[in-house]
């Protein structure tokens, strides 16, 4: 699949000295594909690092504002948002074939989300265990998603949305005027639930602040949130469901990155995203995650 046609976002915001900047956020532009060999000539964007990695670095982690943070969660939610619509058009119908028949990767982002959520539940009996039956409805819930398509909220997805396919270059805080950012790793490209492209970049940022203390993560979900828009309640909770079952299958799996008292804590918050989600109880919903019903 080749998203040369789809156009790049831009977002741009004025700066206190009333200068520009703008975050430009584009796929990687393909040159040429070979079938024999599977070999791809695509677009570099150069002395760049992903985006999870850019902010824990020692010069980021102190440094980015709130401003900066905003605007680049904005770009990326309009990007989303952008891909999102353009993936419905009756142009992209080919596309939409293509990506139907893309079962492994989809089956695979369920068995390593929503199964290792349940099988989860006896590493922490005492967090998890009063709640099997709910995560078990949730994890149903997801398993007839997978069938779904052709209806609001579903459709092509990125499938591996989050900081870590999320290029930029390692001199963006230098370079405040103008700075792209590629979205790349595009195999577990799908069709699916919109929402899961939300819920799994949200996660991602929100750890940066719960193991690493990084404020931007949350920000960067509030400025995303303010870029995509148009969330109604079912693709909020269903965003937020996500998130938390993220944190539970993923949050113990991360090698050195927090105490086990974090890994507990971010495990008892993914429960109750997930519950609270379950049970649509929105006014639960406070801080970065209540930004999911803000922007209508």
């Amino acid at each position: 699949m080749s998203l040369n046609d789809f156009p790049s976002t831009v977002d741009r915001s004025e700066l206190d000295e009333g200068s520009t900047h703008d975050v430009v956020v584009k796929t990687p532009y393909l040159f040429t594909f070979n079938r024999e060999t599977n070999t791809a000539v695509v677009e570099d964007l150069p002395d760049s690092l992903d985006l999870k990695s850019f902010l824990i670095s020692t010069s980021a982690s102190t440094s980015v504002s709130h401003e900066w943070a905003f605007s680049i969660g904005r770009a990326l939610g309009a990007w989303l948002r952008s891909f999102h619509l353009w993936a419905d058009q009756k142009a992209q119908a080919g596309v939409a074939a293509d990506m139907e028949k893309n079962q492994s990767m989809r089956d695979l982002k369920f068995t390593v989300n929503y199964d290792t959520l349940m099988n989860t539940i006896n590493r922490y009996p005492a967090i998890l265990g009063d709640y099997r039956d709910v995560l078990s409805k949730v994890r149903d819930m997801a398993a007839a998603e997978l069938s779904r398509k052709d209806e609001k909220g579903f459709g092509i997805i990125h499938g591996d949305f989050w900081s870590g396919n999320v290029l930029i270059p390692r001199a963006a805080l230098e370079q405040p005027s103008h700075i792209p950012l590629f979205i790349i790793d595009w195999e577990l490209c799908h069709c699916g639930a919109r929402a899961l492209d939300l819920g799994q970049m949200f996660a991602e940022l929100y750890m940066l602040k719960h193991f690493k203390h990084i404020e931007a993560g949350a920000w960067i979900i509030q400025g995303f949130m303010e870029g995509y828009q148009g969330l109604d309640d079912e693709m909020a909770f269903r965003a937020l469901t996500h998130a938390g079952v993220h944190f539970i299958a993923w949050g113990p799996l991360i090698a050195g990155w927090g105490t086990p008292q974090q890994v507990e804590e971010l495990v008892r918050l993914g429960r109750d995203l997930v519950i609270k989600a379950w049970e649509k109880d929105r006014s639960w919903f406070e801080g970065v995650w209540k930004s999911l019903f803000r922007y209508r």
